[in-house]
């Protein structure tokens, strides 16, 4: 089988993915590239198309390369740096996925390091908290507060995945906790056993990067989450759902977002909660909570959002 590093020739040549021209490092090929071979011309797959190059000309080769956004420049540091993350075993997948939109390798480090800067705190770590809380600790995040009252139920068990049989009765943050620092060694992780209340929601608005709300108790506490953001400018996301529907908001300042009412239960009444449905939820709020954190994307002044029926497929969100 012929090797990619073949189609170099001196002064270029490629070790790994390293791009060098003699000694010097100029360019990371993006991990995710792909490439086949057509008699005597290249064929070369990446994130902005895909070309065909002399695989017996090395600089026509490297210009196919540029052309389908397949290398990534910057200072010889840097580009050292972003290959230390390529080789980490924990972080090489991620990082190969944020690759793909940038060309400069100090965008795509300074991203990553924001992320495992960053701290966020989960107001409820039930079935959308404590999968929010897994993908952010496996995306970089090194600090954690999770924020939850409850303890494990056996009803938990068949959505709540990190939870067991032996955990019922335990704190759910006593039981995430222990989970996150099985699987992830980097994090420091702050564990607040108390109902969220006004005054709970002013204490930790002030000391956190990214506030996210996926708590269903007490039934007004968006309220206060409004209140609190709007006098801290903090970003937040607040999620959940109720009947089919989902809704989803993200800003600093919720002042313009209606109020909850505080509705209560029936007598012998039980609240929906669906697996797949807490599932995307928590991807979709640790998808955006990732970007925000690596800034790359800026959450708006006004808060804003949106919503979607669960029962819909594919979904239709439609903004708020």
């Amino acid at each position: 089988m012929t090797e990619f590093s073949t189609l170099f020739s001196s002064p270029w040549s490629v070790r790994n993915r390293e791009l060098f021209y003699a000694d010097t490092l100029l360019y990371i090929i993006k991990p995710s590239i792909c490439w086949r071979l057509l008699e005597e011309h290249v064929e070369l797959l990446g994130p902005e198309g895909n070309t065909t190059a002399d695989s017996n000309n090395t600089e026509d080769v490297i210009a196919g390369l540029k052309a389908v956004g397949a290398l990534i420049e910057g200072e010889p540091e840097e580009l050292a740096t972003l290959e230390a993350y390529f080789q980490s075993s924990w972080s090489s997948r991620s990082t190969a996925f944020w690759s793909i939109p940038f060309s400069n390798a100090s965008e795509i480090t300074k991203g990553i390091e924001s992320i495992q800067s960053g701290h966020v705190t989960l107001l409820g770590c039930g079935g959308i908290g404590s999968n929010t809380a897994m993908i952010l600790a496996g995306a970089g995040v090194r600090k954690l507060r999770l924020i939850d009252f409850d303890v494990v139920e056996a009803s938990n068990l068949n959505r709540q995945l990190f939870f067991k049989h032996e955990d019922i009765g335990r704190t759910k943050i006593e039981v995430l906790a222990q989970e996150l620092n099985a699987r992830f060694s980097h994090l420091t992780i702050d564990l607040v056993q108390q109902q969220a209340e006004k005054e709970t929601v002013e204490q930790f608005v002030k000391n956190t990067d990214l506030m996210i709300v996926t708590a269903d108790e007490p039934r007004d506490l968006t309220n206060a989450v409004w209140s609190a953001t709007a006098s801290h400018q903090c970003n937040t996301i607040a999620t959940g759902y109720l009947f089919e529907h989902s809704k989803l908001y993200y800003g600093r300042d919720f002042s313009a977002i209606p109020e909850d009412l505080a509705w209560e239960k029936i007598d012998g009444g039980i609240m929906p909660s669906y697996g797949p449905t807490n599932v995307e939820i928590a991807a979709q709020v640790a998808a955006l909570s990732i970007q925000a954190l690596a800034g790359f994307i800026d959450f708006p002044e006004k808060a804003e959002g949106y919503h979607w029926n669960n029962l819909e497929f594919p979904r239709k969100p439609i903004k708020i």
